[in-house]
């Protein structure tokens, strides 16, 4: 055997290392050191790739356009009754004549008419704005990710007297080795190509390793590939997450927020539709929507930032003692292991996060 593929499980993030078993130079109590340091290589690739972010916002994604159909369907079928119901009982009602539609078509095929063209404009801007740009972030996460165990594979595949040769990591995050022939002079590591430059995968960091994830889904990282400590810090992490989940909720409450003109447009339109489907109807229900997207990007966006500032400074006065540095965006969360070196030296927080956002900002 030249070569082995460590396969991982998607649903634990954690590999099948039953391949190792095949490994005679693995075995002697000699090269115990060499196989520390595989499995410490392995577990640092596990902790910093994985499809967190894709799953979570997958999950969302069918949630909300699942909600948006519901949400949808229940407007119509109780605006349609309410309106059935008044004009049956004051249908001469001069009063109700300025608050309620009374003229319009109740058959099926109007009701089920409205309903299917006044959703399209949702679902056209759910998939020509919000799922592409889904993509584009998942992208993002996984280049930061390939940053991050291509400096393992780098130094791992520079080890001295390293037996075996970490050829590729595919985008299933899949482990490729190639066991070295001790004939074939040519065979080492210059072969490998990486996508990262060799000039950023040599420059030191300050962590040793590090765990990233999706901010929405931490508390679902298999956390039998971590320390007690590191298990302490998520747990941290989560306990502040839910803290400030339920502050959100109650400011949402308490402060008027210029979506709910946009909600209240939306909602006007929908009764407007019982009457009159046009498609002039459609187009201003379209750009109410595609103006939502991006004022939640240019403004809403800009407080949330102002949030995760507060949140991940609270969070890293709590892990500092561990040696443990914490990070996060919008869309995933990174918790650095630092080094020793870094550890004895006052905590310097600005430093931290100065370095972290070169790796945040890719």
């Amino acid at each position: 055997m030249n070569e082995f593929i460590l396969k991982k499980d998607h649903n634990k993030d954690k590999y099948d290392l039953k391949p190792l078993d095949n490994l005679n130079f693995l075995k002697n109590d000699e090269n115990e050191e060499k196989r520390e340091f595989l499995l410490k290589f392995i577990k640092r690739v596990s902790l910093c790739s994985n499809n967190s972010f894709y799953q979570q916002y997958i999950k969302d994604a069918k949630e909300t356009l699942k909600d948006m159909l519901i949400k949808n369907f229940l407007f119509f079928i109780i605006t349609q009754i309410l309106c059935i119901t008044i004009t049956y009982f004051w249908k001469d009602s001069k009063i109700l004549k300025f608050f309620i539609i009374t003229d319009f078509d109740n058959s099926l095929k109007y009701i089920l008419g409205r309903f299917i063209f006044f959703i399209i404009p949702e679902l056209f801007v759910f998939f020509l704005f919000r799922m592409p740009r889904l993509y584009f972030k998942n992208k993002s996460v996984l280049d930061k990710m390939r940053l991050v165990y291509e400096k393992y594979q780098y130094a791992f595949n520079t080890m001295k007297d390293n037996n075996l040769i970490c050829d590729v990591i595919n985008n299933n995050f899949d482990l490729h080795f190639i066991i070295k022939n001790k004939h074939k002079k040519n065979q080492n590591q210059n072969n490998i190509s990486y996508k990262i430059p060799i000039s950023k995968l040599v420059q030191d960091v300050f962590y040793e390793h590090a765990i990233i994830y999706s901010s929405k889904s931490l508390y679902k990282l298999c956390n039998n590939l971590c320390t007690t400590a590191e298990f302490i810090v998520i747990i941290t992490v989560e306990t502040q997450f839910i803290k400030e989940d339920l502050y959100s909720l109650k400011e949402r409450y308490n402060n008027f927020d210029s979506t709910y003109v946009s909600y209240f447009i939306q909602h006007y339109l929908g009764i407007l539709s019982m009457e009159i489907c046009s498609k002039y109807l459609i187009m201003i229900k379209t750009i109410v929507l595609i103006f939502d997207f991006f004022f939640d990007i240019f403004f809403l966006e800009k407080r949330r930032k102002n949030n995760l500032e507060k949140t991940k400074k609270i969070i890293n006065e709590k892990i500092s003692n561990y040696g443990y540095f914490f990070d996060m965006n919008d869309d995933i969360s990174i918790i650095y292991k630092l080094k020793p070196k870094y550890q004895s030296l006052k905590y310097d927080y600005k430093y931290f996060c100065k370095e972290s956002n070169k790796l945040m900002n890719l």
